[in-house]
Order: C-alpha cells, then sequence, then structure tokens
C-alpha cells in the first residue's frame, strides 16, 4: 500500500512538472502553482496521520480526514480547471483547423480567373 502512494505521489509531481511546462496560460500556471502547495499540504497531513498511526494515537484519523478534505475542496478542483481551461483551448484549435481555408479559396479562385 505504501508503495503505491509513494508511486502515485511520483506520478503526480511528474504529471504536474509536465503539464507547468507546457502552460502558456498565466490561469493555469496560477493554479498548477497553487496545486503544487496544496499537494505538500497533503502529503504533510497524510504523513503526520501515518506517524501518529504507527503510534498508537487516535488523532491519526483527523489528519486523515483533513487531507481528504483538501483533496475534495482544493486538489481536485484546481485539477478540474486546469483540465477544462485545456479542453475549451483543445476545441478552439480543433474548430480552427476544421474551418475553410477561406483566403486560401479566394486566391485559388484569384489564380484559375486569371488563366
Amino acid at each position: 500500500m505504501r508503495a503505491r502512494y509513494r508511486q502515485a505521489l511520483a506520478d503526480a509531481a511528474s504529471a504536474l512538472a509536465d503539464a507547468t511546462a507546457g502552460a502558456t496560460d498565466a490561469d493555469a500556471r496560477t493554479a498548477m502553482a497553487e496545486i503544487s502547495a496544496q499537494l505538500s499540504a497533503y502529503t504533510g497531513l497524510v504523513e503526520s496521520a501515518r506517524a501518529n498511526n504507527l503510534q498508537g494515537f487516535p488523532i491519526g484519523s483527523a489528519y486523515l480526514r483533513e487531507a481528504s478534505s483538501l483533496m475534495q475542496t482544493a486538489l481536485l478542483p484546481g485539477a478540474e480547471r486546469i483540465y477544462a481551461g485545456n479542453l475549451a483551448t483543445l476545441d478552439e484549435d480543433q474548430r480552427a483547423v476544421g474551418s475553410a481555408p477561406i483566403v486560401g479559396l479566394v486566391l485559388l479562385g484569384l489564380v484559375l480567373a486569371t488563366i
């Protein structure tokens, strides 16, 4: 279980770094910076819970609840905003590619008309 958790954190950090490197939008970069800070807070809460649980203190469950709350109220909504922004940008790009090349067709018509 611990190995999967560590691997998931490494994957999340790697994906966040890749996404930040490719982001040109200031809003997306801001959202990614917030997620990065919150991811650190999340891991801190989980590690605090683990340490308290290992010592047999019941407070560990409170740390896990707080980590879960942080994930649901901050990390996931932030990731959803980034995803929605990227999806909108992709949609705009696809529409631009799929539109008729009006200028090219007009120029082609002018060339054919002069021949």
